[in-house]
């Protein structure tokens, strides 16, 4: 079979795979065009979901009718003219195949007026080629684009689209990005006569955080805005509470979104442990590097970028993130819902446990059903009742009574979202910590709080390698399979720089003569036999302290106190106050808040003392 050069519609075709893949995807690229153009005002017109026909008017430069067709033609652009300009190149498009991969797919209309003309020239492009024009045509100053028919001469491809609904949120999506960044244009989308979007020009990304997450996230973001070198982060995060199980992370580089898994790593390093597993962070992030350290020449949809210095700028990344969370508030704050209907007249109430003495409720007798009423009350709660066992369990404590309340107040270097001092109350449902704040009443998760210690020890001792080691009294047999032993053959001497020294001792089998110092009394021996097992199946070709951290974040949480044990205030105390000294105190390692305020002006308005 002899090589031969393909026809010139087969290229279009093979093009526009790369390029166009829905309709978002060329709402994205002729948007990038008309930004390119100098609009200031940009809108988008979908017909079923963009699946029939997309319309997008700008009021940019325009073209003359020279220029016209040549921008349907494979790699004209003027944009840039040399390689030299390509290593410095600020504007969107450059490549000159979006317009051309386009009129591949679908049938394009264009009809364009320079600001100087006296009229507009359009000219009709097809998957053949040009079909008409260019010929004078009515229009306003600007571009007017008209794609129709998209994908209909691949059948294939056509029938890959989603629905119209899930089409039209990606379009959606695509100018929502667009007005993140450029503050100074007007986006509107419509699809048909409806208008789904409608942004005019604004100060800051800022005042679009709402529409992107909503009112009451965007209240909570976290600001970042830092630098390192030549590489400048602002942007905002979505606290770990807010993040939800899909990424809602926005990434530009250089004013371009990107869709770059190296950037979304490194975010999610930098929230890690904040979240729990199965959340992903959020937030907008806006990254700013000289052009020559960004190659944006990497994708034909110009999605991804390659950077000069990838790992010191996902390095830094990692950290700008990490130190803006770590100064924030990121203590959940419990708001109730308004209720739907009068609440219910009869509550079981939990189990508690307070450290102080109680009062006796010497005029609250129950009847002979063990029942005690509160009559006189008036309103909605005049005839609650509560049952004498129910009132035995809140307000008896159980076992000996503690004489005393204790205080614990945040260190001068904790974490700014704790409280300054919390006044120790007691303990409910044999789980949570309860106590009074200045600003209202919080709640400690007893489990989360003591394995979130538990995993700080640990990093302070972990902190740096090789590990101080233990010996054990005798050694442990790990017994594998071929492929497990071919790792643990690999990885010898990492795990003896983490304090684990392995010896093979047959083809599948190895002897563990010790493990790291800090880990003794926290690890049964089939404990260590296990970490040992994952740390070298991680599958890396080199292992660290990080990757320990990773393994023994479940072991912590063995080793921690667990919901359902009672707690005497001496304990309880001292876990408060070294959960307060944690560098992160605000969840547990697999991401689990630890802690829980529900401020005075909250209960008043829900008593009815304040205004809902």
């Amino acid at each position: 079979m002899r090589i031969r050069l393909l026809d010139e519609r087969t290229i279009r075709q093979i093009a526009a795979g790369e390029v166009v893949e829905r309709p978002a995807s060329v709402v994205k690229e002729l948007v990038e065009n008309c930004l390119d153009a100098g609009a200031k005002a940009i809108s988008v017109r979908l017909s079923d979901g963009g699946r029939e026909g997309i319309v997008v008017v700008d009021d940019g430069c325009g073209m003359d009718g020279t220029d016209l067709p040549l921008a349907f033609e494979r790699h004209a652009t003027s944009k840039i003219t040399t390689f030299d300009d390509l290593q410095r190149c600020s504007s969107f498009g450059f490549r000159g195949e979006a317009l051309p991969s386009i009129a591949a797919v679908a049938t394009v209309r264009c009809v364009s007026r320079p600001h100087d003309a006296s009229g507009a020239q359009e000219v009709v492009v097809g998957p053949d080629g040009v079909n008409a024009g260019p010929r004078p045509a009515a229009g306003e100053r600007g571009t007017t684009i008209e794609v129709q028919q998209i994908f209909a001469h691949t059948p294939v491809r056509r029938k890959g689209l989603r629905s119209p609904q899930a089409e039209r949120a990606r379009c959606l999506a695509v100018l929502q990005e667009a007005a993140l960044v450029h503050e100074t244009v007007h986006f509107r989308l419509l699809e048909g006569e409806k208008e789904l979007l409608n942004v005019p020009p604004h100060r800051s990304a800022k005042e679009l955080l709402p529409l992107l997450f909503g009112p009451n996230v965007a209240a909570a973001m976290v600001p970042l805005a830092a630098s390192r070198g030549t590489l400048a982060v602002r942007g905002w995060l979505v606290p770990p509470a807010h993040c939800k199980g899909r990424t809602q992370l926005h990434i530009v580089i250089n004013r371009r979104p990107v869709s770059d898994r190296a950037l979304l790593r490194a975010v999610t390093e930098g929230y890690r442990p904040l979240l729990e597993r199965g959340r992903y962070p959020a937030g907008v992030l806006f990254v700013t590097l000289p052009p020559q350290e960004v190659d944006c020449n990497v994708h034909p949809a110009k999605s991804e970028v390659r950077l000069n210095r990838h790992q010191q700028v996902v390095g830094s990344i990692v950290l700008l993130v990490r130190e803006a969370l770590a100064q924030a508030d990121l203590v959940p704050s419990y708001a109730f819902p308004a209720p739907a209907a009068a609440p219910s007249k009869t509550y079981a109430l939990p189990r508690a446990r307070f450290f102080g003495p109680s009062e006796p409720m010497e005029a609250l007798q129950p009847d002979a059903q063990g029942r005690i009423h509160w009559e006189g009350l008036g309103g909605p709660l005049g005839q609650t009742q509560v049952t004498l066992a129910a009132h035995q369990a809140v307000f008896e404590p159980e076992g000996p009574a503690v004489p005393s309340v204790a205080t614990v107040e945040r260190p001068k270097d904790g974490a700014p979202g704790l409280p300054l001092r919390v006044r120790i109350l007691g303990q409910v449902n044999r789980t949570y910590l309860l106590g009074e704040t200045d600003g209202g009443v919080v709640l400690i998760d007893q489990h989360a709080a003591h394995e979130k210690v538990t995993f700080e020890r640990l990093l302070r001792h972990t902190s740096t390698a090789p590990l101080p080691d233990q010996r054990l009294l005798s050694p442990l047999l790990l017994h594998t399979d071929a492929a497990v032993a071919a790792a643990v053959h690999e990885h010898l001497t990492p795990l003896r720089h983490l304090g684990f020294e392995v010896e093979p001792f047959g083809p599948t089998t190895f002897r563990i003569h010790s493990m790291p110092a800090i880990l003794e009394g926290m690890l049964a021996s089939e404990d260590v036999l296990v970490v040992v097992q994952e740390l070298a199946t991680l599958g890396r070709s080199e292992l660290s302290v990080q990757q320990l951290h990773e393994v023994l974040h479940e072991r912590a949480c063995r080793s921690s106190v667990r919901g359902g044990d009672p707690l005497e205030l001496p304990q309880a105390r001292r876990l408060v106050e070294e959960l307060f000294a944690a560098k992160a105190p605000y969840t547990c390692p697999h991401g689990r808040p630890t802690i829980l305020t529900l401020g005075f002006d909250e209960l008043e308005r829900q008593f009815g003392r304040k205004g809902r």
